[in-house]
């Protein structure tokens, strides 16, 4: 993959876990992804991704994303 572009930084406090999302825009153009962090990778449109149930963590970075694509 390559990157292509960034989204702005999300901050969620889970109570007893803090995280700070850093999203990427990326690009891919061929060859096997490796995984470290999920079981598999699939491909949405923009409407599926909205019908998704989503971490309350990601539902910031998913919103910027369906308003700037």
């Amino acid at each position: 993959v390559k990157i292509i572009g960034k989204l702005k930084n999300h901050f969620y406090d889970y109570g007893d876990t803090k995280i700070n999302l850093i999203p990427f825009l990326v690009k891919y153009h061929e060859g096997n992804i490796n995984l470290t962090e999920h079981s598999e990778a699939k491909w949405f449109s923009k409407k599926e991704l909205a019908e998704l149930d989503w971490a309350n963590a990601d539902i910031a970075i998913l919103r910027d994303f369906l308003t700037a694509y």
